[in-house]
């Protein structure tokens, strides 16, 4: 039977979720996954697609079929109450896991990453928190940010991870205050510069010069790690940078352009 007479169906009745209840009703239909999602989708409240995994049929998909159904709910409530039901969640992957969690408010975001049954339960580690926090808003990420011991102890995010997040934050003022307060690696410092514009790059490493020599800073590093549209504007504000001689600078930073 054609996928538009179920819609008419489901048109016509008044307790759609019955619909999806009769498996043999279903069955005739011959739907694949997209399909029924897209009806899903249409057709069902928030609270009924979540109701779906009160049947034996539902509740035995293939697990990234489950996930993609709860991706459909927009309520974070329901979603969250799906995700801490042990049964539905047993057969999903981590990966899958995250994906439904990238997709709560940050609040609820942060429920997940600082429940440690959860995480060790389901496997979420480092890589699966950088990628969950990388979602965060700016504001989310500035506030978690200043909470060290969280990321570095709990989460167990190395210092790379933590450049990564870094990276990710809108302001330059943002990016450079928390280099400091994280006491990051030259190359970990290199990595997040290179997410900067060229004027506060320039500005960073002049108004920073001691810290940049006890770190190790290498301009050089910093130019092959942006793109070539900012390796131009890089080199026409050379003589903006303190630390180097005019003369070995641009012959240097030119070269190591023609060789990246």
């Amino acid at each position: 039977m054609k996928t538009s007479r179920l819609e008419k169906r489901l048109q016509r009745s008044k307790d759609k979720l019955s619909i999806f209840a009769n498996k043999k009703l279903l069955n005739r239909y011959n739907l694949i996954g997209e399909e029924l999602d897209r009806i899903i989708e249409i057709y069902l409240t928030d609270e009924e697609k979540a109701k779906l995994f009160e049947f034996e049929h539902f509740k035995n998909l293939y697990p990234y079929r489950i996930k993609n159904i709860i991706k459909l709910i927009k309520d974070d409530e329901l979603k969250l109450k799906l995700l801490k039901d042990d049964a539905l969640m047993s057969g999903m992957s981590e990966f899958d896991i995250v994906d439904i969690v990238k997709l709560l408010e940050d609040d609820n975001k942060m429920q997940v990453l600082k429940d440690e049954n959860y995480r060790k339960k389901y496997n979420i580690e480092e890589y699966d928190a950088i990628n969950i926090i990388m979602t965060f808003t700016n504001e989310s990420k500035n506030k978690l940010l200043l909470h060290k011991d969280f990321l570095e102890r709990e989460l167990k995010i190395r210092k790379y991870g933590i450049g990564k997040i870094i990276a990710s934050l809108e302001g330059e003022n943002e990016k450079l205050k928390f280099i400091k307060y994280y006491e990051l690696k030259n190359n970990e410092i290199e990595y997040i510069l290179t997410y900067m514009e060229v004027s506060s790059i320039i500005n960073f490493l002049n108004v920073n010069k001691q810290f940049c020599r006890e770190k190790g800073i290498n301009p050089y590093v910093i130019m092959a790690g942006i793109d070539s549209k900012k390796q131009l504007e890089f080199i026409s504000k050379l003589d903006d940078l303190e630390e180097l001689s005019i003369r070995r600078k641009k012959k240097d930073i030119c070269s190591n352009r023609k060789r990246n």
